[in-house]
């Protein structure tokens, strides 16, 4: 891989990156699944350009091939707010609960498709276990998308879910699929009514549509609740009078995002009664900036579960899990290796990742910094094939034979660090294994 030089880089920060300081652009050169190789700079800045990246080279061709990854989805807020614009309905989509993968094409310098590459958000190719799920499922239609709309650059994203995938929300009646999330075409996210287009066109999923915020002339915030379960578990067990007192309508748009909060929280109690579970982790809305007016994205989840985010405790590990199993999404296969090298590297990835949701005092608090590295080894040790310790030790033995046990139990250390609390036994297993070996 030749090396890009400073200028080559400061020329694509200030073209394709806004001007980003060059030291968030990290130099890569990736193999894809069918064995292309694909070279460039990947943002690694948690910003709107979170995992975009610039391709210089497929295989032996320069080229010059921006992709636009999915950014990180903010909480609405205040100073977040949606464009004001009368009768422009923004559309609320059940938030799903898997891995964010983004597609883009490889072509020809004539414009013929080459393949089509699957990536997660930190990574130029995805890694080889969400591959395999990939590959479970039907692409044909995006490979057709792809095939007909290569002259616009385009991405798409999609939320890869179900119980091959399993994360932290259960879709028993779903073996693994593909929602589509957004997408863009010469490196600009498209519109709701865009995303719809495509979606028909090519028998794309879309994700649940839950409720929907619309601004009347009157300057009022209107919310529509999708009919069929969500507006049922909305209205269940309320009284008719609750039913005639119950608000669609509202002053601000903060006021309506409020309101959505309540209603999720709502819906979940009025599903855990009945199925013991919640029904909605909360809703994402494709919607436009204020500002600039460009598609953006924001999420939105029940007051309560906004409320775990803030615990004198810590943060609490189901939260450290959900930002766990990113990680493996896009290290997975070699995430043993990385830690042994790096012990800090997946660290230093979910914390960064929860620096998103939580404020500093919970990211400093020692609880969480103790339990970011216990959940991640405990994920670690759960993703590896099972093994005994015997098993184990026999191996470090018979690969570096004529050792001592304490060097054997340093070797073990290194190698299996999410069974450090067995290194006792370990040591007197080395032992035995030693006094056999020496008779």
């Amino acid at each position: 891989m030749m090396e890009i030089t400073k200028e080559d880089k400061e020329h694509i920060a200030e073209v394709y990156f806004r001007g980003m300081k060059t030291k968030y652009l990290k130099q890569f050169e990736a193999e894809t699944p069918q064995g292309n190789t694909i070279e460039g700079v990947i943002c690694k800045k948690a910003n709107h350009y979170l995992g975009s990246m610039l391709i210089t080279k497929i295989n032996d061709i320069n080229v010059m091939y921006f992709i636009q990854s999915m950014p990180k989805i903010h909480y609405y807020a205040h100073k977040k707010k949606m464009f004001e614009e009368v009768d422009v309905p923004y559309h609320c989509s059940e938030k799903l609960d898997g891995s964010c993968l983004i597609l883009y094409g490889l072509y020809t310098p004539e414009g013929e498709l080459i393949e089509v590459v699957p990536k997660t958000r930190g990574v130029p190719v995805a890694d080889k276990h969400i591959i395999e799920l990939y590959n479970e499922i039907d692409h044909s239609n995006i490979e057709e998308f792809f095939r007909h709309n290569g002259s616009m650059e385009p991405t798409l994203m999609f939320e890869l879910y179900g119980m091959m995938n399993l994360h932290s929300i259960q879709y028993p009646e779903v073996r693994i699929s593909l929602a589509l999330l957004g997408s863009t075409v010469n490196g600009n996210f498209n519109s709701w009514y865009e995303l719809e287009y495509f979606a028909k066109q090519y028998d794309f999923k879309l994700p649940n549509r839950v409720f929907t915020i619309v601004m009347d002339n009157q300057g009022f915030w209107n919310v529509y609740v999708q009919p069929g379960i969500y507006f049922y578990y909305l209205l269940k067990d309320m009284t008719e009078e609750q039913k005639v007192g119950l608000s669609m309508a509202y002053p601000t748009q903060y006021d309506a995002v409020t309101a959505i909060k309540d209603y999720i929280t709502k819906i979940n109690k009025s599903y855990h009664e009945v199925h013991g579970k919640k029904l909605l982790e909360g809703v994402v809305v494709n919607t436009f900036t204020e500002d600039t007016q460009e598609p953006m994205f924001m999420k939105i989840k029940s007051a309560e579960i906004e409320e775990k985010c803030r615990t004198e405790n810590g943060i609490s590990r189901k939260f450290i899990l959900k930002e766990t199993y990113k990680y493996f999404d896009e290290y997975g296969s070699e995430a043993k290796e990385i830690y042994k090298n790096d012990p800090d590297h997946a660290y230093n990835y979910i914390m960064n990742n929860l620096s998103e949701e939580f404020e500093a005092d919970a990211l400093e608090n020692v609880r969480t910094k103790r339990r970011v590295r216990k959940v991640f080894l405990d994920t670690l040790d759960a993703k590896q094939p099972p093994k005994g310790l015997q098993e184990i030790c026999q191996s470090i033995v018979e690969e570096y034979p004529g050792q001592e046990p304490v060097d054997y139990i340093r070797q073990f250390a290194a190698e299996y660090p999410e069974k450090k609390r067995m290194a006792s036994s370990a040591y007197n297993i080395f032992e035995a294994l030693c006094r056999k070996n020496s008779t």
